[in-house]
C-alpha cells in the first residue's frame, strides 16, 4: 500500500469520525434539552409555582413526585450513557495505538477538569449553603416565636371564654332568683337581661327555647356586621343547669346555660373579641400552616434546586468536553496528520514528544 492509498483511508476514516461525531453531538444535545426542560418542570412543580400537586396520584400510587424523580433519573442516566461512551472510544483508541491517542486523551481530559472543577465546586458550595440557610429558617428561633404568638393568643381566648361562662352562670342564677317578681312583671325580664348585660359588658343576651326560638332579649345596640348565631338543637339538648357550654366564633365568644326553674328555657349570651386580637390569631394560624407547608416542602425545595444545578453541571461538564469530541478531534487530527507526515518514524503506539 503506498503513502498515498494509506493517507486516502485515513481521510476516509476521518471524514466517517466526524460524521458520528456530529451524529452523536445531535444525539446528546436532545437529551441535554430534555434534561434541561426536565429539571426546569421539576423545580416549577416542587416550588409550588403551578397548579400540580406533587402529591397527586398519576398511576395507582404512582404521584407526581415519583414520576418527576423517574423521568430525571433517566435523562442523567441518558447523559452518563453518551459520556461513557466517548470516553471508552477514547480509551479504546488509547488501547489500539493509534496515532496521537495519547494526545487527544490528554487534552479531553485538560479540558474536562477546566470545566468540571469549577462547576462541582459551585454544585458544592450552593448545597452547602441551601442547607444551611434551610436550617436557619427551620430553626428554634422562628418557631418559637411563631407558636408563643399563637399561645399568647390561645390564652387570651381561653380566658374569654372562661369569664363569660363565669358571666351567663351567675346571670342565670340572678334570673333564677327573680323568677318570682319576673312572673307578676313581664317587662321586668328585659330590663334585667339589659342591666345584666350592661354590667357585664355583654354584646347580647338573650333566652331561647329548645326550638332556638328567641323569647326575650336585651336592649344592646350591636354593630351591624356582627351576626350572633344561635346555638342549634344539639347544643341545646347537651346543656344543664349546673354546668354552661361555651362557644368561639369567627369574632365572638359565646355561653350559654338551662335556667332552672324554667320550663324548656335558657340563656344565651355572647361577647365581641378584640378586632386586633382576632386579625393577629387569624395571621399567627396562617403563618403556623405555611411554616409547616414549608418545612414539608423543604425536601422538594432541595430536590428542586439540585436538580437544576446537576443537570447544568453535566451539561457544563459533560457535553462541552467529552460529548462534544469533533472540536477536540479536529486539533488532535491536524497533529496526527504531522505525525504521519514524521520522515524519521518516531510515532509508535500513540506516542509523541508533545506536552500539553
Amino acid at each position: 500500500m503506498t503513502i498515498v492509498d494509506d493517507m486516502a483511508r485515513r481521510s476516509i476514516d476521518l471524514a466517517e469520525s466526524r460524521t458520528r461525531s456530529i451524529a452523536s453531538g445531535m444525539v446528546g444535545l436532545a437529551v441535554v434539552g430534555v434534561a434541561l426542560v426536565s429539571a426546569l418542570i421539576t423545580f416549577l412543580v416542587l416550588e409550588g409555582l403551578t397548579s400540580i400537586n406533587p402529591g397527586d396520584s398519576v398511576y395507582g400510587t404512582f404521584t407526581v413526585f415519583d414520576t418527576l424523580l423517574l423521568v430525571n433519573g433517566v435523562t442523567v442516566l441518558f447523559l452518563l450513557a453518551i459520556i461513557g461512551r466517548e470516553v471508552w472510544q477514547l480509551v479504546q483508541a488509547r488501547r489500539r495505538g493509534r496515532a496521537g491517542s495519547r494526545l487527544h486523551v490528554q487534552i479531553v481530559g485538560l479540558f474536562s477538569i477546566i470545566a468540571a472543577l469549577p462547576a462541582i465546586l459551585i454544585a458544592v458550595v450552593a448545597s452547602i449553603s441551601l442547607d444551611r440557610g434551610l436550617d436557619r429558617f427551620f430553626s428554634l428561633s422562628p418557631r418559637a416565636v411563631i407558636e408563643n404568638s399563637l399561645n399568647v393568643t390561645e390564652a387570651y381566648l381561653g380566658e374569654q371564654m372562661q369569664t363569660i361562662g363565669g358571666d351567663v352562670a351567675a346571670m342565670g342564677n340572678d334570673i333564677s332568683r327573680t323568677k318570682p317578681f319576673i312572673e307578676q312583671n313581664p317587662e321586668a325580664m328585659r330590663q334585667l337581661l339589659t342591666a345584666q348585660a350592661s354590667l357585664r359588658r355583654l354584646s347580647s343576651a338573650m333566652l331561647i327555647d329548645s326550638n332556638e326560638k328567641v323569647i326575650d332579649k336585651a336592649d344592646i345596640r350591636v354593630p351591624s356586621e356582627f351576626v350572633f348565631i344561635a346555638p342549634d338543637r344539639q347544643r341545646l339538648a347537651s346543656t344543664s343547669e349546673t354546668e354552661p357550654t361555651m362557644m368561639l366564633a369567627r369574632n365572638y365568644v359565646a355561653a350559654m346555660i338551662k335556667l332552672h326553674g324554667f320550663e324548656d328555657t335558657y340563656l344565651f349570651v355572647t361577647r365581641i373579641l378584640d378586632p386586633l386580637v382576632v386579625a393577629n390569631l387569624r395571621q399567627t394560624q396562617a403563618s403556623i400552616r405555611e411554616y409547616a407547608d414549608n418545612e414539608t416542602r423543604r425536601l422538594n425545595v432541595q430536590i428542586a434546586f439540585r436538580a437544576v444545578g446537576r443537570d447544568l453541571n453535566i451539561e457544563i461538564s459533560g457535553r462541552n468536553n467529552l460529548g462534544r469530541p469533533d472540536q477536540t478531534a479536529y486539533w488532535c487530527d491536524q497533529i496526527i496528520r504531522e505525525v504521519e507526515a514524521d520522515p524519521d518514524g518516531r510515532q509508535q503506539n500513540g506516542e509523541r514528544d508533545d506536552r500539553v
